[in-house]
């Protein structure tokens, strides 16, 4: 991959459940990481997706970070977008390859 490629900047945030005074859970989300993402529609899929749900898929392309899929989500420009999966491409430990869709 070409790090030039790696233009748009992308908050990943991780959630934190709070105890209520119910006795329930809060959740707070906050930034733990800022990344540079190569940005791009997830498939042709997108396209019919899209139009059926309104909601946006995206594939981001991440220098590659520790994360667990079900406590992150993504923020990019004023969208949220939860994690579907992500791989890492030959199991190097260089990139991410995230799927996420529009929450």
């Amino acid at each position: 991959m070409n790090p030039g490629e790696l233009r748009n900047l992308v908050e990943i945030q991780m959630v934190n459940n709070q105890p209520d005074e119910m006795g329930g859970e809060v959740q707070n989300w906050s930034t733990s990481y800022m990344a540079w993402a190569k940005i791009e529609p997830s498939s042709n899929y997108f396209y019919a997706h899209f139009q059926e749900s309104g909601k946006e898929r995206l594939r981001l392309t991440i220098r590659y970070l520790d994360l667990s899929m079900d406590k992150i989500r993504i923020l990019y420009g004023n969208k949220t977008y939860k994690i579907n999966s992500f791989d890492n491409p030959d199991l190097k430990n260089e990139y991410l390859v995230i799927d996420c869709e529009e929450e």
